[in-house]
C-alpha cells in the first residue's frame, strides 16, 4: 500500500472511531468532549508524524537520484571528451579540447 493510501486509510479510520465514539459514548457530554479533544489531540500528533516521516522518505529518494543523475552527466560527460579525443588527435595534441 501507498504512503497516501495508508495516510487516507489513517485518516478515515480515525473519523469512523471518533463517530462511533459520540454514538456509543456512556458517559456525560462534557467527559464525552473531553475524550474526543483528546482522541483528535492524538489524531493530529499521529498523522504529524507521518507526513513528517514521509517527507523525510522522499527527502532522501530525491536525494539519491541527485547523485545518481550528478553521476550519470559526469560519465556522460568524460565519454564524450574521450570519443572526441579518439576521433581528432590533433586537438588534443594543440591543446584545444578540455
Amino acid at each position: 500500500m501507498s504512503a497516501r493510501n495508508t495516510f487516507w486509510a489513517f485518516v478515515l479510520g480515525a473519523a469512523a472511531g471518533g463517530a462511533a465514539a459520540i454514538l456509543l459514548a456512556p458517559d456525560r457530554g462534557e467527559k464525552t468532549r473531553r475524550r474526543l479533544l483528546d482522541g483528535a489531540d492524538k489524531t493530529l500528533h499521529d498523522v504529524k508524524d507521518t507526513v513528517e516521516g514521509t517527507a523525510k522518505n522522499l527527502g532522501n529518494e530525491v536525494g539519491m537520484r541527485r547523485e545518481a543523475v550528478t553521476e550519470a552527466v559526469h560519465t556522460a560527460k568524460e565519454t564524450y571528451r574521450h570519443e572526441l579525443e579518439k576521433k581528432q588527435p590533433e586537438n588534443r595534441i594543440a591543446g584545444l579540447t578540455e
